[in-house]
């Protein structure tokens, strides 16, 4: 990003903080001023110079306002309510790579963009931010047309059916060429198996079940799927062999036939070969549910989670049985956001150099149950079979003294 800066970036800091998160501010933002030979560093303060909260449309909230001013001229604003150096390598990324826009659909039960909550968005709406995706919701019910500068349109687990207008609007946006992604989960409504069935990706409604590779404390019924084994594709390339990512409760994924004339399909994720489609949907609601696999009844697995699609007419589709993964209480866990950014990229079609190169990030690392026993056995129950021997060898060898 710093190579890209072409014109002159002016640092100003908001007067206001406390002594000492002042101190680390400044310091922060004199490194990136030290990189850029045409940066400067300045004090705001608006108590002093009221004009300039004015100028600059400062509010409580601002601490840092970035000004850039490119070769032509022209000049660009971002203000920042908070410094780190992942707020400021995202703004000097907005000034010289042009945001794609992604517009979540809204209005029909779909998880909020603005909730904070375990089930909100704001950490997915975040990272992509942190990328160059200008994350925006669409209102169906309120709009009249689709926005020109939608690079993806993604529809996530709505809870009630498109009307015939919104869908309509949603089909017309993917007949011009128009990107989508759909997250379905098993008890959301059919607005999704339905737009699905224009591109021959069909949602069974069902849920995949896999009772025999189980995380350790994983709900025994099997609806935790562990999913490991990420196939060739640019989405999952970049993830090694010690990557995951886990789906909660997973609608599986089928190809329709009769549409792969003029399509490429790449299964992305894939449920393990003992899982299998369990259509009974009355355990998502009981309390200590039970299932098993019913020879001749049920559908033994594997079966697609996650498939890609590619049309002759420029558009890509991605399609994922599950969307509880990228909520706020689930993205930062196993390979989710990692999953999650590079799904953003294929779907959008960006350019690979929007994304930059991966950091290393802490996350949790699933054991499965006869792993955790070994560990269990080398590192607790070992040691005490050892002790307890030599406290009774000990006290053999003293018995004997005695008697001698």
């Amino acid at each position: 990003v710093i190579k890209k800066i072409d014109g002159s970036v002016t640092f100003s800091l908001v007067a206001g903080r406390s002594t000492e998160e002042g101190t680390q501010a400044l310091e922060l933002v004199n490194r990136y001023a030290r990189a850029l030979p045409t940066a400067r560093t300045t004090m705001l303060d608006p108590r002093k110079s009221p004009e300039l909260q004015k100028r600059f449309g400062l509010t409580a909230s601002d601490a840092l306002v970035i000004l850039y001013r490119n070769d032509e001229g022209k000049e660009f604003q971002k203000k920042l309510s908070s410094i780190s150096e992942r707020t400021i390598t995202a703004a000097l990324r907005s000034f010289v790579s042009p945001s794609r826009s992604v517009y979540v659909t809204q209005g029909n039960g779909e998880p909020s963009l603005n909730d904070s909550g375990a089930a909100g968005l704001t950490k997915m709406v975040a990272y992509a931010a942190d990328q160059g995706f200008d994350v925006k919701p669409l209102l169906l019910p309120a709009v009249g047309a689709m926005p020109d500068d939608a690079s993806l349109v993604v529809v996530l687990s709505p809870q009630k059916n498109f009307s015939d207008r919104e869908r309509m609007l949603v089909e017309h946006y993917f007949s011009q060429g128009g990107n989508a992604m759909f997250l379905q989960d098993p008890d959301s409504s059919n607005a999704i198996p339905q737009l699905a069935l224009q591109f021959g990706i069909g949602f069974s409604r069902s849920v995949v079940l896999d009772q025999e590779d189980l995380m350790y404390g994983a709900d025994p019924i099997g609806w935790q799927l562990l999913l490991k084994d990420f196939s060739g594709h640019a989405i999952t390339r970049s993830m090694s062999s010690n990557k995951f990512a886990v789906f909660l409760i997973a609608s599986p994924l089928r190809l329709l036939e009769e549409y792969k004339q003029d399509r490429k399909y790449h299964t992305i994720l894939s449920s393990g070969a003992r899982s299998w489609a369990e259509r009974d949907l009355e355990i998502l609601n009981q309390e200590n549910p039970e299932a098993h696999f019913n020879e001749g009844e049920d559908m033994r697995g594997p079966f697609p989670l996650a498939v890609a699609a590619e049309f002759t007419t420029g558009s890509q589709v991605l399609a994922f049985g599950d969307s509880q993964w990228v909520q706020n209480v689930n993205v930062d866990l196993f390979s989710h956001r990692e999953l999650w950014l590079s799904s953003l990229q294929w779907a959008s079609r960006a350019p690979f150099a929007m994304i930059p190169t991966r950091q290393m990030k802490f996350s949790y690392m699933p054991i499965g149950q006869g792993f955790y026993n070994v560990l269990l056995m080398l590192c607790y129950i070992l040691p005490e079979l050892v002790v307890i021997f030599g406290l009774l060898l000990h006290h053999g060898r003293s018995k004997r003294w005695q008697l001698a």
